[in-house]
């Protein structure tokens, strides 16, 4: 036989093979193979522990101090301004000008209401020497007025580009700041306005001076030491919710959230983030397995048909977080294997 007549055959026989093979499929293709059939409801679950922080945002009351006005010995047409509603005014910078001549920003412990110049002294020439040390300059602690004083009023003047070069610091052209830097509130002089002496310039926004974590009704904080957060600052919450760190106080009063809650006769709480301290452990357990529900306390029925109560602390895609009493079980029921749908 040829070689090309015996590969023909062979084509022939596997063709036919093929032909035998669809023919079977064809006539059993409508009954699926056992491991593709769809799967039945689980009956069980294993449960498993996971850490939980309870990290939300929620409202934080303001208990603030009253808007400050801040006024000028100056009178004049308001030629520049820096204020803005809810912006920031620091410490150290020039305000505004009035008829062209420029206003120094400051901030000291005691307000200022005279002249520092040549033979002043007591607390408030104290109170500024504390300022411009604390700015870097090269002056004493505590003092009347002299030599190191007279060189710092000086550079500032010059620096800023101040009407006087004389090395007093003006009452009048020096708008002073409760705070190193502050939030306005509104602005009461307005470009291109004519002001007269003593009458509010700007109003700057009450410093903070405790926040109060208020949580929606109907859901409570997982059990456990907390802390709220704002900006880049981290505080713990007292047990009745109460917050009185300085430094996130300090933060909530320079920021710009703070100032749009006080832009109105009637403040808006501020939304602020809170977590525990430290991660809870809880177990992480179906939905479909927790039965008997009531505010935070629910049941899960063990594989071996013990019936356990639970705290709910949270959730997290499709599962109750929860802690136990006792010892966690490894597997619960889900479903209809559960029977029982309330607590002992």
């Amino acid at each position: 036989m040829s070689r090309t007549r015996w590969l023909s055959y062979a084509l022939v026989g596997v063709s036919s093979a093929a032909v035998a093979v669809v023919a079977v499929l064809g006539a059993t293709a409508l009954a699926a193979p056992a491991s593709l059939s769809p799967p039945g409801e689980a009956m069980s679950a294993a449960v498993t522990m996971t850490g939980y922080r309870d990290e939300r945002t929620v409202a934080g009351e303001i208990e603030a101090s009253e808007p400050v006005e801040a006024t000028l010995g100056l009178s004049g047409t308001v030629t520049s301004s820096a204020c803005t509603a809810g912006g920031e005014i620091k410490s150290g910078h020039v305000v505004a000008s009035l008829s062209g001549r420029p206003v120094l920003g400051l901030h000291s412990a005691v307000p200022f209401y005279r002249d520092i110049g040549p033979g002043t002294a007591g607390a408030d020439v104290d109170a500024f020497r504390a300022q411009l040390k604390a700015t870097g300059l090269d002056v004493a602690e505590k003092g009347a007025y002299g030599a190191d004083l007279r060189a710092a009023i000086l550079k500032i003047q010059t620096d800023l580009a101040l009407k006087n070069h004389d090395a007093v610091l003006h009452h009048e052209e020096t708008l002073w700041l409760p705070a190193d830097s502050v939030r306005v509130k509104s602005c009461n002089a307005l470009l291109g306005s004519q002001y007269a002496p003593g009458s509010p310039f700007i109003t700057i926004v009450g410093s903070v001076s405790s926040l109060r974590v208020v949580y929606p009704p109907g859901q409570p904080p997982a059990p456990g030491a907390r802390l709220v957060s704002f900006g880049n600052v981290s505080a713990p919450v007292s047990a009745d919710g109460m917050v009185t760190d300085p430094t996130l106080l300090g933060e909530i009063s320079r920021s710009p959230d703070f100032a749009a809650t006080q832009s109105s006769n009637s403040p808006k709480p501020l939304s602020i983030k809170t977590s525990l301290a430290s991660p809870l452990e809880v177990a992480k357990v179906p939905v479909s397995g927790v039965f008997g529900a009531h505010q935070s306390t629910a049941c899960v029925k063990s594989a071996e048909g013990t019936i356990i109560p639970i705290t709910i602390a949270g959730s997290s895609a499709g599962s109750v977080l929860a802690t136990f009493e006792k010892e966690v079980p490894k597997e619960i029921l889900l479903g209809e294997a559960i029977g029982a749908r309330e607590c002992p």
